[in-house]
């Protein structure tokens, strides 16, 4: 056998294998698939995951670590199901192939895949070179198996017995790193939790830019949680009124303006961020991975105790003199993914967004209240309040007047909008619309169409409560259908305008953030996560016509067109269309398909209405006010009807009246239509 005794002889790795020198060293790419074969010198027992699988670590070195006259070592990840995790022992010869190159937070290691199989050699088995070492083969899960080519095999003996064996811990020091791995309880905790002499893992924001020391680096972290042993930040400038005991305004500028003349400190307000010094190998760690303020990380092993001065707790991030290699403590999380993050992550990013929240609401109620100060110092208004009886009065008569306007209302539009006199009769069932536009495809084709008259009909309900019927009508419901109809108008008027911008931000990812208040308004920029950025979407509102055949005026109204029921409507992704000229030329192209010559149309208006001078007295209505043309005024707009899937569903919106605040108070429900499951097909 002379293939398989030349690797005995000269101890080369077989081909196709990678030296774990050259590996540490990032010879190799990250996230290249490796055939690796070392010797177990560390074993960390099996622990679930999340998810399904089980994990367990092993670390292994080989000649080219064991050469170079450093305590070098590789770890491999293992995530499988427990039956396919191998059971190593110190000394074994594990054979990897198919393993991925990690290198995550500093740290360079090896993970297995679905596609990984391996090899496990019991060490007290293996003979010396150059006899077969098949009879060594330790059993492992049938699909982990894999055929070894004679050079492979005739590998293992000849790396065990030459390796240092000093490198290899004893029985007793080996069993005890097993118990200790077993016996690893979860050292997580949040802020609030940490107390004087613990050791623990923490789920932290930097909420300051590092401070390098160059032998360390000191970080301020919060996961906005108190902790009464914390260093009090002092609130902001903004907040300054409160503690100088001036809500109102009424100091004199000169003490406000020192106050408002101080840094704004951008730690949270309050005992909310504890500070941690970093020693080596972690500084290197978070100078090399540019770890920066708003930055989220995974903090292990954290020593907490009282500072230099005895007043307040600290962290402080030591080097593992016991870890085999080096092992960096501090990570930087992902916060984009959802599906990925630690839910003690997401716990911490929201309570992040409520501490913005209530800060910049706290915020508008001092400023409102130093502008009332001020508003009243200038007048000399008295600051006395009206007693209680005058209060209840004035409210009672408001009240009053609210239910009157109400019932008028209600009784003039009762008189004016009466459902048997505008309804339309029936169309004739069973007869399609004619001339339907082939190249707009839709969901539900077996759904009936629906007239437009009836989805825009006002549902009423009767019920019962406590005993009494009572007659309700429904603000909106929530249901779909589909039509056959025609685009008669568009909004924005400039197709440059179908594309917005959107700010965004982490918090994007927590699934009860929509609509966040957080990023409305210029001024408000401070408040917001500092890795806020911009993004484009869709947004546009179509108005449509019945096509059905049916006697009378056809019905119109609007449906609005969001990001996602125009990509598929376009199969196109947002831009910037005032300079991607490309994207909106094919946007233009794939709604001509949808309404034919109306753009043209409606640009001629435009322009006409821009070359038009100013009526004496008066000024130029606007250019969307043309709904009130009639159609010879218009033009002849020529274009196909097609079928669309419309929704039916509701949102809240400011309302002053007490009595058409049907949505709770100060709010009231509209009814909105939106475009869904519809594609221009022809383009």
């Amino acid at each position: 056998m002379p293939s398989s005794k030349q690797p005995a002889a000269s101890g080369k790795r077989p081909p196709g294998f990678e030296s774990i020198r050259d590996i540490l060293d990032e010879k190799l790419r990250p996230w290249s698939i490796v055939n690796v074969v070392g010797v177990v010198i560390d074993t960390q027992a099996p622990k679930p995951t999340q998810k399904e699988d089980w994990k367990c670590t092993i670390r292994i070195i080989d000649k080219s670590v064991d050469e170079d006259g450093e305590d070098r070592s590789i770890a491999c990840h293992f995530f499988m199901s427990k039956e396919d995790l191998p059971e190593a022992k110190c000394g074994d010869v594990l054979v990897l192939h198919q393993v991925k190159i990690q290198a995550r937070y500093g740290e360079i290691s090896l993970l297995t895949s679905f596609t990984t199989k391996f090899s496990l050699f019991t060490a007290q088995k293996i003979p010396r070179p150059p006899a077969d070492p098949s009879d060594a083969r330790a059993e492992i899960s049938v699909k982990r198996q894999k055929q070894l080519a004679p050079a492979e095999l005739s590998h293992v003996p000849v790396l065990y017995h030459s390796i240092n064996k000093d490198r290899l811990p004893t029985v007793e020091e080996y069993q005890k790193m097993v118990l200790q791995s077993r016996n690893v309880r979860d050292k997580f905790r949040e802020l609030k939790d940490v107390e004087d002499g613990c050791f623990c893992n923490v789920i932290v924001q930097l909420v300051k830019e590092p401070f390098d020391l160059h032998d360390k680096i000191t970080l301020w972290v919060s996961d906005y949680t108190e902790n009464p042993s914390f260093y009090n930040v002092a609130t902001s400038a903004a907040n300054a009124a409160f503690e100088d005991g001036d809500p109102h305004g009424y100091l004199s500028n000169k003490k406000k303006s020192t106050a408002n003349a101080k840094t704004k400190d951008p730690r949270p307000s309050g005992k909310r961020s504890m500070q941690i010094t970093c020693w080596e190998p972690h500084a290197t760690a978070i100078r090399e991975g540019e770890l920066s303020e708003g930055t989220w990380v995974l903090i292990r092993n954290l020593q907490v105790k009282y500072g230099r001065e005895h007043w307040n707790l600290e962290g402080y991030l030591r080097e593992d003199r016991e870890a085999r290699g080096v092992k960096i403590g501090i990570q930087a999380l992902d916060s984009t993914d959802r599906e990925a993050m630690d839910p003690r992550h997401l716990a911490a990013l929201r309570r992040h967004r409520d501490f913005l929240r209530t800060t910049k609401s706290r915020r508008k109620e001092i400023e409102e209240a130093a502008e009332a100060g001020k508003k009243r110092k200038s007048t000399g208004l008295s600051e006395e309040k009206p007693n209680s009886d005058a209060r209840r009065k004035a409210r009672r008569k408001a009240e009053q007047a609210a239910r009157k306007k109400a019932a008028q209302e209600q009784a003039g539009q009762s008189a004016a909008e009466d459902p048997e006199a505008r309804r339309e009769p029936e169309p004739v069932r069973n007869i399609p619309t004619p001339d339907l536009n082939s190249s707009v495809k839709c969901d539900n084709h077996n759904v009936a169409p629906t007239k437009v008259s009836t989805i825009l009909e006002q549902v009423e309900f009767d019920t019962d409560v406590n005993g009494e019927a009572v007659h309700l009508t429904l603000p909106f419901v929530n249901v779909n259908h589909r039509v056959d109809v025609r685009v008669t108008d568009f909004r924005p008027s400039d197709l440059r305008d179908f594309a917005h911008p959107k700010k965004t931000s982490k918090f994007d990812v927590l699934s009860d953030n929509e609509n966040s208040d957080l990023e409305s308004g210029s001024d408000d920029i401070e408040m917001t996560d500092p890795t806020t950025d911009w993004e484009w979407e869709w947004r546009f509102a179509l108005e449509l016509e019945d096509a059905t055949p049916c006697p009378g005026p056809r019905a119109r109204f609007w449906v609005v067109v969001d990001n996602m029921a125009a990509q598929c409507l376009t199969n196109l992704d947002a831009t910037d269309l005032k300079r991607d000229t490309e994207n909106l030329e094919a946007l233009r192209q794939r709604m001509f398909y949808l309404w034919g010559n109306l753009e043209e149309q409606k640009s001629a208006r435009v322009v006409k209405h821009a070359e038009a001078k100013p009526v004496a007295g008066g000024d130029l209505p606007p250019p969307d006010s043309s709904d009130d043309e009639s159609e010879n005024q218009r033009g002849k707009v020529t274009n196909r009807p097609f079928q669309c899937c419309v929704r039916q569903y509701g949102i809240k919106v400011r309302e002053s009246n007490p009595a058409k605040a049907d949505a709770g108070k100060g709010w009231r429900w509209v009814r909105m239509f939106g475009l869904y499951g519809t594609r221009i097909a022809g383009a």
